[in-house]
């Protein structure tokens, strides 16, 4: 019997070029969620009119202003200069914008019951709705660091006297917006309907045609009260996360607006899929003061004094 002699045929197998790998899946599902999060904050500035945007530098700070006045009441003879008195804008005090981290995961089990798909959708959403949460908390805080305060009787005359107010403390003829709770405008819509036009992830519902200005009922705005600036002081600050050491560190997928990064990858030792996020967001008054909170009082109680509360009553500054 004649043996083959003949040499062994070496193999070598390639993955075909489009072949779907985990891989690929985690970074498809991290540009969704990159582009998810960066409509949702652009959905937010446009329903807000926010044009003002700042990337922050590493420390993380942003810089909030105050009005220093200075009024002379000298009287001066006739001809004499009159003494000049001075309205303008300082530095008050600086925060810092924490730089947030994320994590859920997305366990086997359920990518199991589920598929990849809904199981890691699942856990993004939950991300987003906390990510969506702190910057919409934070820009509560920000809007009830020092208002200006005053009172009104009842809903309409809130809004109206607080766009007035919020007018007089910038120059020019700025574009007022105001935060109402859902509760009072619940309580005012049975004698007067308004329409209701946009609204967003954020918890924000835009009213249109409204006293001639913007309105948004915001969760976060206690009932009672109603909070007015000018569009001109809401300030959009941001972290940027691409292109630096920590996107290449820790691979991140992010977009040109640098808003967010993101990475998804298995966890073998507990069998899950994990998606991470880093962002450092916040909308905020740059100018506190700026701000009008407008205490809404009962109208039966009205002795035609609204506005007389403890807000201060200097006028327009200089920038």
């Amino acid at each position: 019997m004649t043996k083959n002699k003949s040499l062994p045929l070496n193999l070598q197998f390639f993955a075909e070029e489009d072949l779907t790998t985990a891989g690929y899946l985690g970074e498809v599902r991290s540009i969704d969620f990159v582009t998810r999060f960066s409509s949702s904050i652009e959905e937010l500035l446009q329903v807000l009119g926010v044009t003002r945007r700042l990337t922050l530098s590493q420390d993380g700070k942003i810089q909030t202003y105050k009005w220093e006045r200075e009024l002379n009441t000298d009287q001066v003879g006739e001809g004499e200069d009159i003494p000049l008195s001075r309205a303008r804008k300082v530095k008050d005090k600086a925060y810092t914008v924490p730089f947030n981290k994320y994590r859920k995961v997305a366990s086997a089990e359920a990518i199991h019951r589920h598929g990849y798909e809904y199981a890691v959708n699942q856990t993004d959403d939950e991300i987003l709705g906390e990510i969506q949460g702190n910057i919409k908390d934070s820009f509560f805080t920000y809007l009830d660091t020092a208002p200006t305060t005053q009172d009104a009787a009842g809903f309409q005359k809130a809004l109206a006297l607080g766009w007035a107010k919020a007018k007089s403390l910038f120059p020019g003829n700025p574009s007022i917006v105001s935060f109402v709770s859902a509760m009072d405008v619940a309580k005012y819509l049975g004698d007067a309907p308004i329409s209701s036009g946009a609204s967003t992830a954020y918890g924000f519902t835009l009213l249109t045609g409204f006293l001639n200005q913007n309105v948004l009922v915001f969760d976060d705005i206690p009932e009672g009260k109603v909070y007015t600036t000018a569009v001109e002081n809401i300030v959009f600050a941001n972290q940027g996360v691409s292109g630096n050491d920590l996107a290449r560190a820790f691979n991140l997928t992010t977009d040109q607006t640098g808003l967010i990064g993101v990475t998804h990858g298995p966890v073998l030792r507990n069998a899950t899929i994990e998606t991470v996020a880093f962002e450092g967001s916040t909308l905020f008054a740059e100018i506190p003061e700026g701000v009008v909170e407008t205490a809404i009082t009962d109208p039966s109680n009205d002795n035609g004094n609204d506005g007389s509360g403890g807000g201060d009553d200097n006028g327009g500054v200089e920038g």
